[in-house]
């Protein structure tokens, strides 16, 4: 009896001291189902501009991540298909992805005929966390609802985004467009599943090997050419495990957490063993 009670204190000890050393974000979570982005609840509905903002800067950096270690994966899977892509050209394409959202510059409104009030992110901030149930009216009425104000301003975000990606897409051949914007879809829609289901009130997201499944059969996308079709598999093995059972998304957002997790393994290995003695 004391033999077990002292095995399981020094474990519990042991976990409480190196999980201290680990990211806050990812103590939140069990090392079996790590989270590497994962976030404060959200509330039923809204929350402030800045948070939304801030989530939204974190998420175009977890794109850019993802799809410069999507670039390597694909180079080793189609040797000769993207060597005419470079890890800068990525990053720097990647770091448009969702700039309707967050960009405030005087240049950027006006290239794109955005007025100054007419703040993208104050409003989905306002809408962070919503569903149909918990909007004011339901879709469908006749009278403006909340639901036709948000979908009024995810179609603009939309036409918004896609008109920043084109203009800077353009100096480039077709195929290396077509291949820029498989890795900007593939790397958005992983992340999208795995770190920002608070923002949908959501926490049954299909995997993104999943969606792209489906998407596919019931809507070709011509934009990316004969890369479409690698989707599913791509996305597949991004939400597969790495090394010690992690997940590779994990592996590649927090390239420090292997080690630590590792040590902690090996120093739990190591206490049930004294303990058995």
């Amino acid at each position: 009896m004391k033999r077990s009670l002292f095995r399981k204190s020094t474990l519990a000890f042991a976990v409480a001291a190196v999980l201290t050393a680990l990211p806050s974000s990812i103590v939140r979570t069990p090392l079996s189902s790590i989270n590497a982005n994962a976030l404060d609840p959200a509330p039923l509905k809204g929350t402030s501009e800045a948070h939304f903002i801030a989530l939204m800067h974190k998420h175009i950096r977890n794109v850019k991540i993802i799809g410069v270690a999507a670039l390597h994966e694909l180079k080793q899977r189609y040797p000769g298909e993207y060597t005419s892509i470079s890890d800068d050209e990525v990053s720097a394409f990647l770091e448009l992805h969702d700039q309707a959202k967050v960009n405030r510059t005087e240049q950027f409104l006006a290239e794109h005929h955005i007025p100054k009030n007419e703040r993208f992110g104050k409003l989905l901030s306002k809408y962070y966390g919503a569903t149909p149930e918990t909007l004011k009216s339901i879709p469908g009425k006749s009278a403006p609802t909340e639901w036709d104000e948000l979908r009024h301003i995810v179609d603009h975000l939309n036409e918004t985004d896609t008109a920043v990606v084109n203009s800077y897409l353009k100096k480039f051949p077709t195929e290396k467009q077509q291949s820029l914007r498989f890795i900007e879809k593939l790397a958005d829609c992983l992340d999208t599943s795995l770190n920002r289901k608070q923002e949908f009130s959501s926490k049954n997201f299909a995997p993104a090997s999943v969606f792209f499944k489906q998407q596919l059969k019931s809507k070709p996308m011509p934009e990316l050419g004969h890369h479409a079709k690698r989707l599913p598999e791509i996305a597949r093995y991004f939400e597969g495990q790495g090394p010690g059972g992690i997940p590779r998304l994990t592996l590649i957002l927090h390239k420090n957490l292997p080690n630590r997790v590792q040590c902690l393994a090996r120093l739990l290995h190591l206490l049930d063993s004294r303990a058995r003695k």
